[in-house]
């Protein structure tokens, strides 16, 4: 194996090329594997909660609860729009 490398130089240009590709498929690599078990939770998670809401039974006051709550919700952006302007 000596004789493989007789005369050997250095080569700042190829190696900091091969540095530059190297962290930047490694960093693909990591950021695809998060990516992938993000979206792999997001399914699971969607699967059980559409086998949750088979099981649940159907509320009939859900509107009116959430007309309420989106009224409450006005209310008080309005009085926070308000006090702001005021103060």
């Amino acid at each position: 194996m000596e004789e493989l490398c007789v005369q050997p130089s250095q080569q700042p240009v190829v190696s900091v090329a091969f540095n530059c590709v190297f962290v930047t498929l490694a960093s693909m690599m990591i950021l695809n594997l998060f990516i992938g078990v993000i979206t792999s939770s997001m399914a699971e998670a969607k699967t059980n909660l559409s086998v949750e809401a088979e099981n649940m039974e159907p509320d009939p006051d859900f509107s009116v609860r959430r007309t309420v709550w989106l009224a409450a919700c006005a209310r008080e952006l309005t009085h926070r729009i308000v006090c702001a302007a005021y103060s």
